[in-house]
């Protein structure tokens, strides 16, 4: 077996409550940020009317990044990158090709500040 397919983003040893409360803490910030999106979009249907600030493209797009999100942090793309070289380097395309794309496609901040000619640049 060469000493790619041998690779382990942990080795075993690993100190489990920690590795469980890093768990914890990616998952209770990801669910603070889908309820802060929520909240605001929720907020801005219920003042304009539903698609017209933030069309429903968008939530769908951030919705989909952020399953994708997990799908490769905890689901069974992060089980195939803690065996192999091969499943850690998928891991990564998911996170960059997939999620990445579909998260600031969902971006907000970018529509409002285009609608009241906010410049990000100085």
């Amino acid at each position: 077996m060469s000493g790619l397919t041998a690779y382990r983003a942990h080795q075993p040893g690993q100190d489990p409550v920690a590795e469980g409360l890093l768990t914890m803490l990616a998952v209770v910030t990801l669910c603070l940020l889908v309820a802060g999106y929520g909240r605001g979009v929720h907020e801005l249907w219920a003042r304009r009317g539903v698609g017209r600030v933030v069309p429903g493209w968008r939530v769908a797009a951030f919705g989909v990044g952020v399953l994708t999100v997990l799908a490769a942090d905890q689901g069974p793309v992060h089980e195939l990158a803690e065996s192999s070289f091969a499943g850690h380097m998928a891991q990564h395309m998911l996170l960059l090709l997939v999620a990445g794309p579909l998260l600031a496609a969902g971006a907000v901040l970018f529509v409002v500040a285009r609608r009241r000619r906010i410049r990000f640049t100085a």
